[in-house]
């Protein structure tokens, strides 16, 4: 039956309840939600929508922040590594112009 339905629990073909916005925040609500893999739980408010989207939203935000500073302080290693092994080269070379043993 359609009330068993994600469709017919909130009802979007009722004009007068959800209006256009409604129904772009409900679809961006369920992309979001869908992507990160949070299901679980239906709000079946607008307030609760709401808050679970901030809720997600936050989460995600906070994951790629980490994500990105790990991904930079490893960057950085590699560059920190890089510069050492060019000074090295540049040392070897200096020694092997200047005959030192």
């Amino acid at each position: 039956s359609q009330a068993s339905k994600w469709v017919g629990l909130n009802d979007f073909n009722n004009e007068v309840l959800w209006s256009m916005w409604d129904k772009y925040f409900q679809a961006y609500y369920w992309a979001l939600v869908t992507m990160v893999g949070y299901g679980g739980t239906v709000p079946h408010t607008a307030i609760e929508s709401l808050f679970s989207f901030i809720v997600v939203s936050v989460g995600v935000v906070m994951y790629v922040v980490v994500i990105g500073t790990v991904g930079s302080i490893v960057l950085n290693l590699d560059t920190i590594e890089n510069g050492y092994r060019q000074k090295i080269e540049h040392i070897n070379e200096f020694f092997h112009l200047r005959a030192v043993p």
